[in-house]
């Protein structure tokens, strides 16, 4: 995948342009795997999982023990090979394990304050698609991995997701 992303030519020159991608998030898993040695999954559970108490919270190597994603109606999604996506999907986390991590974030003791604020950055105006369904006010931009905008006078910071079954 990385070879693939790495022949292909810039759409844009860096930061005048804003276009989602799943390579992107490809590319920095790589990039957390060449720095620390280690593989991506065994980077994110040594340095963030583990220290922040999130038991419930892998990679999904089998799946067949969690919910099943459904397309439209109640036929059953195909299951995706989950080494596809790499580090653009293929974590499972429960309520709870999700809770640790946002509160990790607003308490420092996963970023420091300078890294949170480059984090939730207002780095790029997307368009009201960028990131958030339908009735989030604009203007709505895009952070490091984080869409940023508001939604009845409250600032709003995560990510829609969606990948074959599950959003």
């Amino acid at each position: 995948v990385i070879d693939r992303i790495k022949a292909k030519p810039l759409g844009f020159v860096p930061g005048t342009k804003w276009s989602y991608s799943n390579g992107n998030f490809m590319v920095a898993g790589y990039a957390i795997e060449q720095v620390s040695g280690q593989s991506y999954e065994q980077f994110l559970q040594k340095h963030i999982f583990a220290p922040l108490g999130m038991t419930d919270t892998g990679y999904v190597h089998d799946d067949s023990g969690l919910a099943v994603g459904y397309g439209i109606g109640s036929t059953p999604e195909v299951r995706l090979d989950t080494l596809l996506p790499f580090a653009a999907a293929g974590f499972y986390s429960p309520v709870a394990d999700l809770n640790l991590y946002s509160q990790a974030l607003s308490d420092g003791r996963l970023l420091a304050r300078q890294s949170l604020d480059a984090f939730f950055g207002l780095h790029k105006q997307v368009g009201a698609a960028g990131g958030f369904s339908a009735g989030y006010q604009p203007p709505v931009y895009y952070g490091y991995g984080w869409a940023i905008a508001s939604y009845d006078g409250h600032r709003m910071i995560g990510h829609d997701g969606w990948i074959e079954g599950y959003s």
